[in-house]
């Protein structure tokens, strides 16, 4: 990632900040109003310089702004305004930071930068078979546990939770119309990925305009040696999973199908892009999150799934969707688990496709097994709902392993992300 070194985090509106009070101390996002304007790190890299805005340059200097890394799209080419994340020394006094950088009316908007999480939990291993047979759909994979896919194939006999007949997502039937084009690019900003998993075989994205291992960014897109994308939360180009959501979610996304082992993918073809965006305790920053949506879709990215989610509003968030968005990609985010009416973000953020969470027997989720007092977010800003109790996939830790199951609206977004790559496919 290119690190002028600031990061920039801004308030939207005063009201904005009354959602939640869980911040990275010390740091802000902001956008220019305008188009030219860019914040650059000194020679000496001691200082953070605007050169056609004097009265921003003064307030980086003295407030000690340290750092800056932009979030906007690298192939904005000077042609839209930009988006930064800017850091500022421990004990600053942020509220006054962001009043005065607010009133230089240089800025479309300067709000905090807020966490969010992962919005899915592993709950436990099982080696039960849990269909029966059903043989009045049409392409039946032979994966050896598509059995416990309740949500691409639902014969009402799941044996965790009450089920429906036909409570899925009619993969089997889906199948024999489409499996997936390798041409479609699934962005996945989660917490990396087990690459190396043989239900990932040929399916990862690269970026073959980069060298992989020499230290450089010979591709000019800010990123060294980001051939299988970027770690937005550690900075570097290793993008591994080191918490398991990720896999998980890549996993409902794309693993590879009908091929005699373990579990199978809603697509089968796509190549997955993933980018790591969440720590390995489960945690990201929004600013991370709004710099790898412009990657994504600067990158070829057309669907992007979110399983992730924060309680804070943010313009900075809904800069980079309504981005993306006009660069034809489609942003699929997680409503989150709160069992409540209240918007999550980015969810609620406008152009989203908002995903609530079903159980086997196609009601929305009010309990998961991993907190009985948790379940699907609900609201007027929701777009879809799908499957995201006890879903099976595949666990970062052990390749041999099929039997865990993770709940969730993170699961149920990638069900979502997974049929708009599958219709791509269809029609581009």
């Amino acid at each position: 990632m290119r690190t002028i070194t600031c990061l920039c985090i801004a308030l939207y509106m005063s009201c904005i900040a009354a959602y939640s009070t869980d911040y990275l101390p010390n740091r802000i996002i902001v956008k220019f109003k305008e188009s030219g304007h860019t914040l650059t790190l000194s020679h000496k890299r001691t200082a953070v310089l605007c050169a056609t805005l004097p009265a921003v340059e003064a307030l980086n200097a003295r407030y000690k702004c340290n750092a800056a890394e932009e979030l906007s799209s690298r192939k904005n080419n000077g042609t839209k305004p930009r988006m930064y994340a800017l850091n500022f020394p421990a004990g600053s006094d942020m509220k006054r930071i962001i009043e005065e950088y607010q009133n230089t009316g240089a800025f479309e908007f300067v709000e905090r930068d807020a966490y969010g999480e992962g919005t899915g939990r592993k709950v436990q291993r099982s080696t039960k078979k849990s269909q029966k047979k059903r043989a009045d759909l049409n392409l039946i994979p032979d994966d050896t546990n598509f059995g416990t896919q309740w949500s691409l194939r639902n014969t009402g006999t799941f044996s965790l939770a009450p089920a429906k007949v036909g409570a899925d997502i009619r993969m089997t039937d889906a199948w024999t119309v489409t499996q997936g084009d390798s041409s479609v690019i699934v962005a996945i900003l989660d917490s990396g990925c087990d690459f190396d998993h043989p239900e990932f075989s040929g399916r990862t994205w690269r970026n073959t305009a980069d060298t992989p291992g020499n230290g450089l960014d010979d591709d000019g897109n800010g990123f060294a040696d980001d051939v299988r994308g970027w770690n937005f939360a550690y900075n570097n180009a290793n993008v591994n999973d080191d918490y398991g959501h990720g896999t998980n979610v890549s996993s409902i996304i794309g693993m590879n199908g009908n091929n005699g082992r373990g579990l199978a993918g809603v697509d089968w073809r796509c190549k997955l892009m993933n980018l790591k965006v969440l720590d390995s305790t489960n945690r990201g920053l929004y600013s991370w999150w709004a710099a790898a949506i412009a990657y994504a879709s600067d990158n070829g990215a057309r669907v992007i799934n979110m399983s992730l989610g924060g309680t804070t509003a943010s313009a900075a968030m809904q800069s980079a969707i309504a981005e993306a968005i006009a660069n034809n990609s489609i942003v699929v985010v997680s409503m989150g688990n709160d069992n409540r009416e209240n918007p999550s973000y980015p969810a609620a953020t406008p152009g989203a496709m908002a995903v609530g969470c079903t159980n086997p027997d196609d009601t929305r989720t009010t309990s998961f097994p991993w907190n009985s007092a948790k379940g699907s977010n609900f609201g007027s800003h929701i777009s879809v709902t799908a499957p995201g109790n006890f879903i099976y996939g595949l666990d970062h830790r052990n390749r041999t392993v099929y039997s865990s199951y993770w709940s969730g609206t993170s699961q149920s977004a990638p069900h979502v992300s997974g049929l708009c790559a599958l219709l791509l496919a269809q029609n581009p």
